[in-house]
């Protein structure tokens, strides 16, 4: 700093501004991207406890940089692997080695940081839902607790009779689709406190009262809420900025920053945020605003195409930027090793390779985009949650 001590106690304020201005000036020098996001399909988002919220606290889980970051480093391997078009125990552990020098280990740090800004707040979202989702649960709860103690108490089983809950209107039918018709939901919805099992085993027990009967479907209910809450489309929006973190050591290198950027670009294009994301949720839509210094432009205009709207029924388009983005990565991924730009698998994998590999120009990795028609955003998951199932693939035969 140019300031004397004595011009510090005389102009405190001056000295503050400019260090705000050098340690901005510095920041930006560091900024290799600003990435936005926003999810477009509902997201479910789970703490220490797999649970998305907590009625007690009144909070709500919000996107996580740990998260990011562990998305990140998967795809960062598995295209590093993909770069000579082969897997050999020397080169999974090069490999290993580089996304450790690059995005940190136990060992050393990472040679970058990442700053996370959402445009809302998650707990003000679940404040603003959880008391008319309760009442939901709630209604839905009582309902299976009935049906269960009827079903025991029955000397054949009532397996036929009618059921259905109370509460009307488009929170109630979504909260039917994930309890009861998207098939991971469905499972995560059993895990409740009085599951059907719990339910006969007391029935057969005792006579269960109106007031046990409740005490059940509440804590049903919250266990339900907790674990299921789901921010709808659009309600996370948050940008991702990349920064070059040096600490003492030299700067990252052209091939370096565009690997790190476009690896970042395919692990939230593939792989989104939160839980469940290979069933459809936690999609997010993205927008590449800036990159830094010797990152290429190429990376914002392909990304401006795999999200465009137009481009919503042209699949064939968003198929081919896609793979554009993967190669574009990888040409700087075999940068980094000495690769030479084509480079053709010396032997076919007889084996699945012993991690997963994004190699699009030899057949190892294949990107299919396929069109869904849904008019709702639960209706596209619960079609999404059956296309994996092998019982569905039957129906089809």
């Amino acid at each position: 700093m140019s300031l004397t001590i004595n011009q510090l106690a005389n102009n405190p304020k001056t000295f503050v501004e400019k260090v705000i201005k050098e340690t901005s000036s510095h920041a930006a020098s560091r900024l290799l991207a600003v990435i936005s996001f926003e999810n477009i399909t509902p997201t479910l988002i789970g703490g220490y406890n797999a649970a998305t919220g907590s009625l007690e606290l009144e909070l709500a889980e919000s996107v996580r940089l740990t998260e990011i970051k562990g998305l990140w480093r998967w795809w960062a391997r598995a295209l590093l692997l993909g770069c000579e078009g082969k897997q050999s125990l020397k080169n999974v552990k090069e490999v290993c080695e580089k996304v450790a020098e690059l995005l940190g280990s136990t060992r050393s740090p990472s040679k970058v940081e990442l700053r996370l800004h959402m445009e809302r707040d998650t707990c003000e979202l679940f404040k603003n839902r959880k008391d008319h989702l309760y009442k939901v649960a709630k209604a839905y709860s009582r309902r299976e607790v009935d049906k269960e103690i009827q079903k025991s108490s029955s000397k054949h089983g009532d397996r036929n009779s009618s059921y259905t809950a109370t509460s009307r209107g488009q929170i109630a039918d979504e909260f039917n689709k994930l309890v009861e018709s998207i098939p991971r939901t469905k499972i995560i919805g059993m895990g409740v406190p009085y599951n059907k099992k719990k339910i006969k085993d007391e029935a057969q027990r005792e006579v269960i009262d109106e007031k046990k009967k409740e005490i059940m479907a509440e804590e049903n209910a919250k266990a339900l809420v907790n674990k299921l809450f789901v921010f709808c489309p659009g309600e996370l929006r948050g940008k991702i900025e990349v920064y070059e973190y040096l600490h003492g050591k030299g700067g990252l290198g052209k091939s370096e920053r565009n690997f790190l950027v476009g690896s970042l670009l395919v692990a939230l294009t593939f792989g989104g945020i939160g839980a469940i994301t290979s069933r459809g949720f936690g999609a997010i839509s993205l927008s590449c605003e800036y990159v830094g210094k010797d990152v290429e432009e190429k990376f914002k205009e392909i990304t401006r195409r795999i999200f465009e709207e137009k481009n919503e029924e042209n699949v064939k388009e968003v198929e081919k930027s896609l793979v554009e983005l993967v190669k574009c990565t990888l040409k700087y991924g075999k940068e980094l090793f000495s690769v030479p730009a084509q480079c053709e698998m010396s032997t076919i994998p007889s084996t699945i390779p012993e991690y997963p590999t994004a190699d699009p120009e030899n057949n190892v990795l294949r990107i299919e985009v396929v069109s869904v028609n849904a008019e709702k955003p639960f209706e596209l998951l619960e079609k999404i949650g059956k296309a994996t199932l092998k019982n569905e693939w039957k129906k089809k035969c």
